[in-house]
């Protein structure tokens, strides 16, 4: 078992049964990796602090949250507040959209289209990413280190200076898209 893991945050709409469950077996299967602690909101009932703190506070000490949204049921204002929060903590985004019951697509969703850093998926029924979460957390990890080992991640120290990253084939992306772990940040580079 590592010593280790990554914390991941899951949000969605809360006390509706289909996004209960959903939620409930994406953290079965994502713990099922022994690479990471999920946190439900439900799953710490009696606490001290308004539900809405705590779940601030968790959040914050997230490495990345997932947020499952279905474009029948639209963003709800407490999924806004959180991926508001996550957007100020600088923690990474994957987010996936169902379409079973609607196929309109919801104003987050057109919005996230380009966006140098976010991960968005399209499913029919949320139970693909039950089913599929976990893998899709492996491969992501794996992927991330692979690359730093192929030389294709460098690691900056915090204090070293940089104003804009300039990505080949792009224009300079800000210093604040970059992908943030503790006191070090990762500048991709990208390779024609």
């Amino acid at each position: 078992m590592p010593g280790e893991k990554i914390k991941v945050f899951i949000s969605s709409i809360c006390g509706e049964p289909r996004y209960d469950k959903v939620r409930t077996e994406l953290k079965n299967a994502i713990e099922g990796t022994n690479l990471a602690e999920v946190y439900l909101s439900e799953a710490n009932p009696a606490l001290s602090l308004p539900m809405e703190v705590h779940d601030a506070f968790a959040l914050e000490g997230s490495d990345l949250c997932i947020f499952l949204i279905d474009n029948a049921d639209g963003v709800a204002p407490e999924v806004q507040k959180q991926i508001d929060l996550a957007k100020k903590y600088g923690i990474k985004e994957v987010y996936y959209f169902c379409d079973g019951r609607s196929l309109e697509q919801t104003v987050l969703e057109k919005n996230l289209t380009g966006i140098v850093g976010i991960r968005k998926e399209t499913v029919h029924k949320f139970q693909e990413v039950s089913q599929n979460g976990g893998a899709a957390l492996m491969n992501d990890i794996v992927s991330v280190y692979r690359n730093y080992c192929g030389g294709n991640i460098i690691l900056k120290s915090e204090n070293e200076e940089f104003q804009k990253i300039g990505v080949a084939g792009t224009e300079s992306v800000p210093a604040s898209t970059l992908l943030k772990i503790d006191n070090i940040r990762i500048i991709l580079q990208l390779q024609n």
